[in-house]
Formats: structure tokens, C-alpha cells, sequence
């Protein structure tokens, strides 16, 4: 199985021998360090320990104190759905804002203030808050090797209820694919996980959100994520997917297409 330990740091890593098999027993305590956890395992019977250390934005140097500009608590700078600090004017992007830290929203960010900033000099009164909806999600597992991929809404979320979307979800595995992804050694570039949420309009089905799991996955991503940021017909996704050489995952796509 997996544990999870969260807000947590570790302090120390303790050995010791008693009995037949030796043990390791892991320190941990929380931010403000009034309280320890100790996970103790047996040599031999845990696979890996992952530390998670995760980031934080290096905005104090960006503005003066004069600016007034005020930092939150893990040194993000607060904005409004338009990007906009305490000051109109002033915009923050990027991972000084929070969010998922990653090129593809920085850059949606960037595109999304230029033509902000455009529209208040042309006197457009009207704007649309950053949305980030088509911005995709990527994880890395091994270098330059991307095994989870997602774009859109997860269907458990409250957004295509909120906003009265009916939507369908489908989903696929291919052929044994563990959790996470996590396959064995000699099959893991055969396994995979497709799901597609997707919704009908004026006699047409579009494309919701995708989210893939495993490797490879770049054979089919980058045309899910076209046709869902141009809202092109699920149809149109049909007729390219048959149009392409066979492979595991463009097999996939075509049993969890409509």
C-alpha cells in the first residue's frame, strides 16, 4: 500500500537491530514542530520513501514596501480574477500567484494580461475573467518522459453542474494498468488510462476534459488538447484517430469516443 503523511517535514532516519530482522524508523514533525510521527518498517518490506519539499515564490524583491503590495503567508501575491494586485494597474502572474506551477499557465497568463491591458486601451468595457479550463496538466515522472496528462473539469467537480452542462464521462484501461499508472516494469509502456468527459449541443458532442495515464501519451494529447481549446466536434477527433497508424492508445480513444 501507500501512505501519505502531509504538513509534515522530516527531522531524523533511525537504525536499529532487535531481533532477526533489522528496522528503520522515520522521524517526522509538523510545521511549527510542537508534534512528532514516527513511522517505523522493516528493512526489506517498503519499496521507497518520496520526500515532497515542494516550492515557494520569490516575490519579496518585485516591489518596495512603498508599493504596499502585500504577500500572503507562503509569500504569494493575492490578485483578483483578472490578475490584477491591490492596485489596478499592477498584474502578477506566473508562480507568484500560486497555482499549478507550470509554462502552460504562466504563458496563458502573460497572453491573458497583454490583451487585457489591449482592451482597457481600446475602452472595451467588457472581460472576461483568466480562465483556466484549457490549460493543460502535466506530470513527469522520468526525465523528459510525461505519464499523466489532464485537460478540462474532473467530473466530480462542481463546475458543469454550477453552470447547468449536462456531461457524460467514459472511461478506459489498457491492459492491466495499476494505480496511478503504476504497471509492472515489463509492461508499463503498454498500460494505460483514458477518460473523457464530453457533452452534447445543438446535435454535436464536444469535448469537456481528457485526463491520460501512462506512457505515451503524447500520441494522442496534443490533438485532445486542440480540439478542446477550438471546441471542434468530437467527430472531428473520430475521423483523425482513423485516419492514424494503430497504437495502443489511439485504440483506447476510440472505445471511450461516443
Amino acid at each position: 500500500g501507500v501512505e501519505f503523511l502531509a504538513k509534515r517535514k522530516a527531522v531524523s532516519l533511525e537504525y536499529s537491530k532487535t531481533g532477526r530482522e533489522p528496522y528503520c524508523q522515520l522521524n517526522f514533525a509538523t510545521r511549527a514542530g510542537k508534534k512528532t510521527t514516527r513511522l517505523s518498517f522493516k528493512l526489506g518490506h517498503v519499496g521507497n520513501i518520496q520526500l515532497a519539499v515542494g516550492r515557494r515564490p520569490k516575490a519579496h524583491a518585485l516591489f518596495s514596501e512603498k508599493v504596499g503590495i502585500v504577500r500572503d503567508e507562503l509569500g504569494r501575491i493575492p490578485v483578483n480574477r483578472y490578475l490584477q494586485t491591490i492596485h489596478m494597474h499592477i498584474y502578477a502572474l506566473g508562480d507568484v500567484i500560486g497555482g499549478q506551477m507550470s509554462l502552460a499557465k504562466s504563458y496563458a497568463e502573460a497572453a491573458y494580461c497583454v490583451e487585457r491591458i489591449r482592451a482597457i486601451k481600446q475602452e472595451q468595457t467588457i472581460f472576461y475573467p483568466m480562465g483556466y479550463r484549457h490549460i493543460p496538466l502535466l506530470f513527469f515522472t522520468r526525465p523528459g518522459v510525461c505519464n499523466l496528462a489532464s485537460i478540462g473539469a474532473n467530473y466530480k467537480e462542481e463546475l458543469f453542474r454550477q453552470e447547468n452542462i449536462p456531461y457524460k464521462v467514459k472511461s478506459h484501461s489498457f491492459p492491466s494498468l495499476k494505480f496511478l499508472g503504476l504497471a509492472s516494469k515489463s509492461s508499463e509502456k503498454e498500460a494505460g488510462f483514458i477518460k473523457l468527459l464530453w457533452h452534447n449541443k445543438k446535435g454535436d458532442t464536444y469535448l469537456l476534459g481528457v485526463h491520460l495515464v501512462g506512457f505515451g501519451l503524447g500520441r494522442i494529447f496534443p490533438r485532445l488538447l486542440s480540439a478542446a481549446k477550438n471546441y471542434e466536434p468530437l467527430d472531428a477527433i473520430r475521423s483523425w484517430a482513423n485516419n492514424q497508424a494503430s497504437d495502443p492508445w489511439l485504440e483506447a480513444l476510440k472505445k471511450v469516443l461516443p
